[in-house]
């Protein structure tokens, strides 16, 4: 009799052992599947993060072209600017120079003018 007890005590402490390795198998997928997870989470927040920092770089890129193309168009437009200006005085220049050429013939032609009339006179 009292093998028979140990006998079916046996079995059931092996089903208990068997129950518990499995529960301890499902135990181990799930923190494996968990361990995936999070994984794929933390990949995901790393791929992210990177499209980021890309995205703030060529930001900062766009910006600096800009503003350097900015400074370029700036210092065409004085430079332009300037040659406006140089061909305004030349040309100012160059009217003052006429005047003052006609003012110079007048003076020239009154002197002339002046000394004929004095000869005459004597």
């Amino acid at each position: 009799m009292e093998q028979l007890v140990e006998g079916v005590d046996k079995p059931a402490s092996f089903l208990q052992w068997q129950k518990e390795m499995r529960e301890l198998n499902l135990q181990e997928e799930l923190a494996q599947v968990e361990r995936r997870r999070l994984e794929g989470r933390i990949s995901y927040e790393k791929a992210a993060l990177a499209r980021t920092g890309i995205m703030e770089r060529n930001q900062k890129t766009a910006l600096l072209k800009k503003e350097e193309t900015a400074k370029l168009m700036q210092r065409y437009v004085n430079k332009q600017l300037q040659e406006e200006k140089e061909m305004r005085d030349l040309e100012q220049e160059m009217v003052d120079g006429h005047k003052n050429s006609k003012a110079a013939k007048v003076k020239l032609q009154e002197f002339t003018q002046r000394i004929v009339k004095e000869v005459s006179e004597q």
